[in-house]
């Protein structure tokens, strides 16, 4: 029987391109032979590219590439699945075994004219920028040359759209190659809000507008609904009204949408403000609906699978007008209401694994503090905890899934020492005391690791990778796929299952600056009124 070890090197080459990086990196394993053929620096320029192509490595580093040394294609390749060197603790052998990268920044013009608020994110692939500047959406590129705006979205809605504007957004490139980029774009207009899903072509500077939705009003507030927005494949999700916890799902390629929530608390038909019902938190990767959520029970966090066909089966709507306005009482004239804890619900999860027991109280016996403290729906500069979902740099067909539980139990408010530094006073009440109403800390942080294996998309397999110690009741605004967390509020950078941030040199020292963190390089991009700059870490 001939073996891959017995072909000519070139032939073994052709074969390596057709394999992930871990089935790479394991053959290497097996015999001197392979360990060369893979360590030769053609294998390695083979990985970039592939990754490149899955818009995890930077075109820059890509571009470059050829005139690397392997030492620096291996440390371009693991600094995508572990993070930048220099946020590697120096206590860890891997760190001290390869050199870091070069750090540079480059900075970004700002809108002209300039607005009384900004926000920044750099798209996969490093080359371009998205800001919204006071409520207008443009694309940038970033080249250091000709920096340059080259698209500004204009929506079509109803009304006068000088009083349209972007409260939100995000994206997703499932390939860089094309520099096609899929939006979500949270707009709130004269007749209302609304969710437009578009595919920005960086090329060209222009978009297709995928899917336009009008968003249930809010009964309980005027501005800032939007809250979490997603997007990946044909699937966008977006939180509506934070302090209901509902989320938009829809599916631009059926045109489709339904609503999300958790088993109200209350009893009557009427929806009041003062029925709060239980938070959670949604990501997704194509194909699944993956929510973080407290048992029905209340004593666990658990992380569910839902399959996106089946509940578009069960729930799945055609898109409402344009222009219809919808007040939040006749939400389900419009749009299916799917309740995640209902055993109708049910036959569209796929898996439920249970995170870890909590003794937080419910957030029906809390403030709102306790709320935001539990998961992470509501205003950005208020929200803890955190799930996010990242395509797995080292397995072509899976994904990774971080959660960070941002307290599991409350420490008493009478001891204050270094265990609560970080934690979040949280008033609550307790049915055992005269007065009811306690006061406390959010402590024990948690940060949990899983890979999602969809190679069979029907029968997913969710296995637990690692889980270890976080700070507690971080204002966590980033996870990156090596699950560094980034602190919004300090802007420091925790690496994972570590409880101190890491030493950052350059970190501004005033907190007027919004930011964002890249899935995979780590490039922190930072803006203010003054100046947006993107820097890329050693």
């Amino acid at each position: 029987m001939a073996h891959l070890a017995d072909l000519p090197p070139e032939l073994v080459l052709h074969i390596l391109r057709l394999c992930d990086v871990a089935t790479v990196l394991r053959l290497s394993e097996t015999c001197r032979f392979l360990h060369t053929v893979v360590f030769d620096k053609a294998c390695w320029l083979d990985i970039i590219r592939s990754l490149r192509r899955r818009s995890i490595i930077d075109h820059r580093d890509a571009e470059r590439a050829s005139e690397l040394p392997t030492e620096d294609l291996v440390q371009l390749v693991r600094r995508a699945s572990h993070g930048p060197a220099s946020w590697i603790p120096s206590t860890n052998s891997e760190s001290k075994r390869l050199p870091p990268l070069n750090p540079w920044s480059s900075t970004v013009p700002l809108p002209d004219p300039p607005a009384t608020w900004l926000s920044a994110e750099l798209l996969p692939g490093g080359r371009h920028i998205l800001i919204n500047s006071g409520g207008t959406l443009s694309c940038n590129t970033i080249a250091p040359e000709e920096p340059r705006c080259f698209w500004t979205y204009v929506p079509q809605l109803p009304g006068n759209p000088n009083t349209t504007h972007v409260e939100d957004f995000h994206f997703a490139t499932e390939t860089s190659e094309s520099d096609l980029h899929t939006l979500i774009i949270c707009l709130g207009g004269e007749h209302g809000d609304y969710v437009d899903v578009v595919e920005l072509d960086a090329r060209t500077g222009s978009h297709r507008l995928l899917l336009s939705a009008p968003v249930p009003a809010s009964d309980t507030m005027r501005s800032g609904i939007f809250c979490n927005p997603v997007v990946r494949g044909t699937l966008a999700a977006v939180g509506i009204h934070p302090d209901r916890s509902l989320y938009l799902i829809t599916d631009w390629s059926q045109q489709q949408a339904f609503i999300l929530e958790f088993q109200f608390d209350c009893t009557d038909d009427d929806r009041e403000p003062d029925n709060a019902q239980q938070l959670f938190l949604l990501d997704l990767a194509p194909g699944y609906i993956i929510v973080r959520a407290r048992s029905a029970s209340r004593t666990e966090e658990h992380l569910h699978i839902i399959s996106a066909e089946l509940a578009f089966r069960l729930y799945g709507r055609p898109l409402p007008p344009l222009d219809a306005e919808i007040p939040y009482a006749d939400t389900e004239e419009y749009y299916l209401v799917a309740q995640l804890a209902s055993d109708e619900f049910r036959e569209a999860i796929l898996i439920t694994q249970t995170i870890t027991d909590t003794t937080l109280p419910d957030s029906t016996d809390c403030n709102r503090v306790m709320q935001y403290l539990e998961n992470t729906v509501g205003p950005d500069d208020e929200a803890h905890g955190a799930l996010r979902v990242f395509a797995d740099p080292l397995h072509a067909q899976a994904f990774r899934i971080w959660v960070y539980v941002s307290a599991t139990r409350i420490g008493p408010e009478d001891v204050w020492d270094d265990e609560y530094r970080s934690g979040l006073r949280v008033s609550y009440r307790d049915p055992g005391k005269e007065d009811n109403w306690c006061y406390g800390f959010g402590v024990d942080g948690l940060l949990c690791c899983y890979e999602l294996d969809v190679s069979v998309p029907a029968q997913p397999q969710l296995r637990e990778l690692r889980r270890g110690p976080a700070p507690a009741a971080l204002v966590c605004a980033g996870l990156t796929a090596s699950g560094h967390m980034f602190a919004s509020n300090t802007l420091e950078i925790y690496p994972a299952f570590a409880l101190l941030p890491v030493d950052w040199e350059s970190r501004p020292e005033d907190g007027s600056w919004t930011a964002s963190v890249a899935a995979y390089s780590g490039a922190l991009t930072l803006a203010n009124r003054k100046a947006i700059v993107v820097h890329h870490f050693a």
